[in-house]
Protein backbone atom coordinates (compact mmCIF):
# COMPACT_ATOMS: atom_id res chain seq x y z
CA UNK A 1 0.00 0.00 0.00
CA UNK A 2 2.85 2.57 0.63
CA UNK A 3 4.23 1.53 -2.97
CA UNK A 4 1.03 2.44 -3.64
CA UNK A 5 0.65 5.92 -1.80
CA UNK A 6 3.91 6.97 -2.62
CA UNK A 7 3.57 6.40 -6.56
CA UNK A 8 0.50 8.37 -6.96
CA UNK A 9 1.42 11.35 -4.96
CA UNK A 10 4.59 11.20 -7.11
CA UNK A 11 2.33 11.30 -10.30
CA UNK A 12 -0.09 13.98 -8.48
CA UNK A 13 -2.92 11.81 -8.21
CA UNK A 14 -3.97 12.21 -4.53
CA UNK A 15 -6.26 15.10 -3.29
CA UNK A 16 -5.52 17.93 -0.86
CA UNK A 17 -5.72 15.16 2.06
CA UNK A 18 -3.34 12.79 0.46
CA UNK A 19 -6.41 10.51 -0.41
CA UNK A 20 -5.63 8.39 -3.74
CA UNK A 21 -9.37 8.24 -5.94
CA UNK A 22 -9.47 4.67 -7.11
CA UNK A 23 -7.64 3.01 -4.47
CA UNK A 24 -9.38 0.29 -3.80
CA UNK A 25 -8.97 -0.87 -7.87
CA UNK A 26 -5.50 -0.19 -7.24
CA UNK A 27 -5.33 -2.35 -4.37
CA UNK A 28 -7.26 -5.54 -5.87
CA UNK A 29 -4.47 -5.46 -8.76
CA UNK A 30 -1.89 -5.34 -6.50
CA UNK A 31 -3.83 -8.39 -4.75
CA UNK A 32 -3.81 -9.87 -7.95
CA UNK A 33 -0.40 -9.56 -8.73
CA UNK A 34 0.69 -10.72 -5.30
CA UNK A 35 -1.24 -14.02 -5.87
CA UNK A 36 -0.11 -14.79 -9.49
CA UNK A 37 3.34 -13.74 -8.46
CA UNK A 38 3.23 -16.25 -6.08
CA UNK A 39 2.26 -18.94 -8.58
CA UNK A 40 4.60 -18.27 -10.96
CA UNK A 41 6.96 -17.86 -8.36
CA UNK A 42 7.95 -14.46 -8.94
CA UNK A 43 7.58 -11.47 -6.61
CA UNK A 44 4.51 -9.67 -6.50
CA UNK A 45 6.03 -6.85 -5.94
CA UNK A 46 7.19 -5.38 -9.22
CA UNK A 47 3.60 -5.15 -9.99
CA UNK A 48 3.75 -1.21 -8.81
CA UNK A 49 7.41 -0.44 -8.11
CA UNK A 50 7.96 -0.73 -12.09
CA UNK A 51 5.43 1.55 -12.44
CA UNK A 52 7.37 4.27 -10.29
CA UNK A 53 9.91 4.10 -12.66
CA UNK A 54 7.34 5.04 -15.39
CA UNK A 55 5.86 7.40 -13.31
CA UNK A 56 8.76 9.23 -12.50
CA UNK A 57 9.25 9.85 -15.83
CA UNK A 58 6.17 11.32 -16.79
CA UNK A 59 4.39 8.08 -17.85
CA UNK A 60 0.44 8.71 -16.90
CA UNK A 61 -1.42 5.94 -18.59
CA UNK A 62 -1.05 2.38 -18.53
CA UNK A 63 0.81 2.33 -22.23
CA UNK A 64 4.36 2.90 -20.26
CA UNK A 65 3.41 -0.21 -18.12
CA UNK A 66 2.48 -2.26 -20.81
CA UNK A 67 5.25 -1.65 -22.64
CA UNK A 68 7.61 -2.46 -20.16
CA UNK A 69 5.83 -5.92 -19.73
CA UNK A 70 6.60 -6.52 -23.30
CA UNK A 71 10.33 -5.37 -22.72
CA UNK A 72 10.45 -8.09 -19.81
CA UNK A 73 8.73 -11.22 -21.60
CA UNK A 74 11.16 -10.31 -24.36
CA UNK A 75 14.13 -10.26 -21.88
CA UNK A 76 13.31 -13.69 -20.92
CA UNK A 77 15.03 -15.51 -24.09
CA UNK A 78 18.12 -13.79 -22.36
CA UNK A 79 17.99 -14.84 -18.81
CA UNK A 80 21.01 -17.70 -19.64
CA UNK A 81 23.36 -14.70 -19.90
CA UNK A 82 22.90 -13.62 -16.85
CA UNK A 83 25.42 -16.35 -15.32
CA UNK A 84 28.34 -14.97 -16.90
CA UNK A 85 27.51 -11.38 -15.10
CA UNK A 86 29.78 -11.36 -11.58
CA UNK A 87 27.87 -11.23 -8.20
CA UNK A 88 30.11 -8.01 -7.64
CA UNK A 89 28.39 -6.10 -10.25
CA UNK A 90 24.76 -6.72 -9.87
CA UNK A 91 25.62 -6.48 -5.91
CA UNK A 92 26.93 -2.64 -7.13
CA UNK A 93 23.80 -1.88 -9.34
CA UNK A 94 21.80 -2.99 -6.52
CA UNK A 95 23.54 -0.89 -3.64
CA UNK A 96 23.00 2.09 -6.35
CA UNK A 97 19.24 1.30 -6.65
CA UNK A 98 18.55 1.13 -3.53
CA UNK A 99 20.14 4.29 -2.56
CA UNK A 100 17.98 5.82 -5.16
CA UNK A 101 14.96 5.01 -3.57
CA UNK A 102 15.52 5.89 -0.57
CA UNK A 103 15.20 9.66 -1.81
CA UNK A 104 11.80 10.00 -0.61
CA UNK A 105 12.22 8.11 2.35
CA UNK A 106 12.20 11.58 3.60
CA UNK A 107 8.65 11.96 3.10
CA UNK A 108 7.88 8.97 5.25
Amino acid sequence: MATIIGVGTEAKLADDKGRMPGLSKALFIDGAGGVIGGVASGSGQTVFVESATGVGEGARTGLASAVTGLFFAACLFFTPLTAIVPTEVASAALVVIGAMMMQNARHV
